[in-house]
């Protein structure tokens, strides 16, 4: 969730902005919505383990058992390249045109 609202974000963000615009805030706030959207969704299924370094953290300091680590890491990772795909399919219209 976290890499599909945030990508979803820059790639809006970029694709629709004209030289006038406020490019940062613009990424500021979707990557923040990102994040506070991801964690609501996502905290009842998994805990909200949004991104590796997450999942690392907890199992470092014994919050998570280690067994589970790499089934988080593999669905984390694969489910970050799909968020990519997805954005770049419903984007790469608006990209071709871009430049």
């Amino acid at each position: 969730m976290l890499v599909l609202l945030g990508c979803s974000a820059n790639a809006s963000a970029i694709v629709t902005a004209d030289q006038h615009s406020l490019h940062h805030l613009s990424y500021s706030i979707g990557w923040s919505l990102a994040v506070y959207f991801g964690i609501l969704i996502c905290v009842k299924t998994s805990g909200a383990h949004l991104n590796p370094a997450v999942t690392l953290t907890l199992a470092v300091f014994e919050k998570f058992p280690w067994a589970q680590v790499p089934i988080y890491l593999l669905a984390q990772f694969v489910g970050s390249f799909f968020a990519a795909w997805i954005v770049l399919i419903n984007a790469s219209d608006a990209i071709e045109n871009y430049s």
